[in-house]
């Protein structure tokens, strides 16, 4: 399966187990872009293998290739929790860059790491921007999309043995400012399956934030290509690429 984070949503800290993007606003519609079902980009896992370190080897995209950071890094950072629990869902972040990060970090685990349409529809209603009026019926066709990614019923029960986890490793940011971040995340989309076991994929997550109501908010994701990024966390091509790891 080949995974876009650009098609998570229907619109289209140490590794930790990565999710199938399926929410993320039109993110990926594909691995990442089933989030929200709109942008993004995964990196195929190295042939043959369940290994999450055994990501296919680097390639560039059949785009023209992106940039890496356009902004000042601010280096190694340590990821912030929200000051909120809602719902199993953090909130409230710092009204700082790190807090934009920490965020973007947040929702996309969240998002990219359920198979339960209604779920994925909830984080979207506390962390979409007010002005994001289709998160939560993206987000839900998102999630929707993975179940059928995995071979799954759009909705319903989820049977035993089937999970979708997202966990980013990594940053880089595209734009930020006193209220706004692009923030893209490197993280490892695992899946498994009863019939192929767990699976792992390097995806990038492009996190576009926005300062709202007293907090960071998604808008929907850059549909920028983004797959000749997705290289193996914490590889030599990874930093060579400008990815900046989180600190635990």
């Amino acid at each position: 399966m080949t995974f876009t984070s650009n098609e998570f949503m229907a619109k289209s800290k140490g590794p930790k187990r990565a999710v199938i993007a399926v929410f993320v606003v039109a993110v990926v519609a594909t691995a990442v872009g089933y989030v929200l079902g709109s942008g993004g980009s995964a990196a195929g896992q190295a042939p043959g293998s369940n290994d999450p370190g055994a990501v296919a080897p680097h390639q560039s995209s059949p785009v023209p290739a992106v940039s890496s950071t356009t902004v000042a890094s601010l280096g190694p950072i340590r990821l912030v929790q929200g000051s909120v629990l809602v719902t199993g869902l953090y909130t409230e972040f710092p009204h700082s860059t790190i807090g934009a990060i920490s965020a973007a970090d947040e929702y996309i685990t969240a998002l990219g790491s359920t198979l339960d349409p209604d779920r994925a529809a909830t984080v979207a209603r506390l962390a979409a921007d007010p002005s994001y009026a289709g998160a939560q019926n993206e987000a839900a066709t998102g999630a929707q999309n993975t179940r059928k990614a995995l071979g799954l019923k759009a909705t319903g029960p989820v049977p035993q043995g089937y999970s979708v986890e997202v966990s980013a490793v990594s940053y880089q940011l595209k734009s930020e400012s006193a209220d706004s971040a692009e923030v893209l995340l490197l993280a490892y989309f695992t899946e498994a399956t009863p019939s192929q076991g767990t699976v792992a994929h390097a995806a990038v997550f492009p996190m576009v934030m926005h300062w709202a109501a007293g907090d960071w908010k998604f808008l929907p994701m850059d549909s920028t290509d983004y797959s000749s990024l997705a290289v193996q966390p914490g590889s030599a091509q990874a930093a060579s690429d400008g990815w900046i790891n989180f600190t635990q």
